[in-house]
């Protein structure tokens, strides 16, 4: 039996490798840049979607926690010009959000010299409520929380994504987000 060869036997010389492999590399590179611009397009556009109406907390709604035990309204200070939200989901663990938080202590100055509002928000799934309580009457936060228990936050700011990265953001005193991005840890912001 006769095979027939459709392609020309090639001589790898070095340079013909070298050529080959300079080719899959740029193919690769390419195939990165256009995804990590297409990632770049799509969190630009979330970021537009979140700035497309003011963000309105509904505290009402919730659940308010301070450090003397369970209230039910919260009241924000009217000459704050800014308020940091720092909004946690059902989708994590929820006692260990709360235990993170007392990161934000060192930002506590800003919102005594009325510079800055925090919002911490957590909505923990209904079986984890009791454990967040417990975890934030024992973690040393020097902060209130509000607990939404019905998953109003989200609900009532659609304009929100679901993706985490996009749960910390700082807004102006009537709810326009202005900036998207958590502090700790990153200097550009």
């Amino acid at each position: 039996m006769k095979i027939i060869q459709f392609l020309p036997s090639f001589i790898w010389t070095a340079d013909l490798k070298n050529q080959v492999w300079r080719q899959i590399k740029t193919v690769i590179l390419l195939s990165v840049l256009m995804v990590s611009c297409s990632n770049e397009e799509i969190i630009t556009q979330q970021i537009r979607e979140m700035q497309s109406s003011p963000v309105r907390v509904h505290s009402e709604e919730m659940v308010y926690l301070c450090e003397d035990g369970i209230t039910s309204t919260l009241s924000h200070d009217k000459n704050t010009p800014f308020y940091l939200v720092i909004f946690s989901d059902s989708t994590g663990c929820s006692s260990c959000a709360v235990n993170r938080l007392s990161k934000w202590n060192e930002f506590l100055n800003f919102e005594r010299e009325n510079k800055l509002g925090l919002i911490f928000i957590l909505n923990p799934a209904k079986v984890e409520y009791n454990d967040v309580v417990n975890a934030y009457s024992s973690s040393g936060i020097e902060h209130s929380v509000l607990i939404d228990t019905c998953g109003v936050f989200l609900e009532k700011n659609p304009q929100i994504p679901r993706n985490r990265t996009f749960h910390t953001f700082l807004m102006d005193s009537n709810g326009n987000v202005l900036l998207v991005g958590n502090p700790i840890g990153n200097q550009k912001i």
